[in-house]
């Protein structure tokens, strides 16, 4: 997490950085992984401890790219740009993968009829599943309180130096008749673009954690 988040300094306004985004379709890819890893155990091809670490390995990654944006979100940082792959980029394959193990797994059995490795990765599939569940909520709740929050000044410098040298880059606009008014509503405007960015992401997040809820899993 440590290192995802050092790659901040990448970011600007519509463009994650390099570095999450990355992380974010190489996690995804660990996921379809999981699912070839899961078909070859049933067919015998493979052990299920193998299946095991592929879903252990998911979930810490998904906690590491939570923490990341929700990280961003608390330090009062533009979390939009992140939580955008996180949920395109990341859960939209993520999340159908573990969904389908919910119901692709056999069941571990008991006594002289258990499967050697089976409950350990019935085990951490749910660990997975309780992951993403948490993560969503967390940002979910961050998501609304985002929206509530002006965002104006940090989008779109209305004083500062900031402002003072978009004006000193363009001399002419020092003469120009109702600036002042002209930013303003510049401002208001990339501000509330940004809360109904924000509001399409929280519709995004609760679709998918609906989707978790309904589904109960045990190992």
């Amino acid at each position: 997490a440590a290192a995802l988040g050092a790659a901040g300094a990448e970011e600007s306004w519509g463009n994650p950085s390099a570095a999450f985004r990355d992380r974010a379709q190489q996690s995804a890819l660990l996921a379809c992984e999981a699912a070839h890893v899961t078909l070859q155990c049933i067919s015998g091809q493979e052990t299920w401890e193998k299946a095991e670490a592929k879903l252990t390995e998911i979930s810490a990654g998904a906690q590491s790219l939570f923490a990341v944006v929700l990280d961003k979100a608390k330090d009062g940082g533009d979390f939009a740009l992140l939580a955008w792959p996180l949920l395109h980029s990341y859960l939209t394959v993520v999340l159908p993968v573990a969904i389908w193990l919910t119901t692709s797994l056999p069941k571990a059995g008991s006594g002289k009829k258990a499967k050697e490795g089976l409950h350990p990765t019935r085990v951490a599939l749910r660990n997975l599943l309780a992951a993403l569940q948490t993560g969503l909520t967390e940002l979910q709740s961050q998501l609304a309180a985002g929206q509530k929050a002006d965002f104006g000044a940090a989008l779109w410098p209305a004083d500062g130096a900031a402002a003072a040298a978009a004006l000193g880059a363009v001399p002419a606009l020092g003469s120009f008749e109702g600036l002042g008014k002209q930013r303003e509503q510049t401002r208001q405007a990339v501000a509330e673009a940004h809360r109904k960015h924000l509001q399409k992401l929280q519709e995004g997040v609760a679709s998918r954690l609906a989707l978790l809820k309904a589904k109960a899993f045990k190992p």
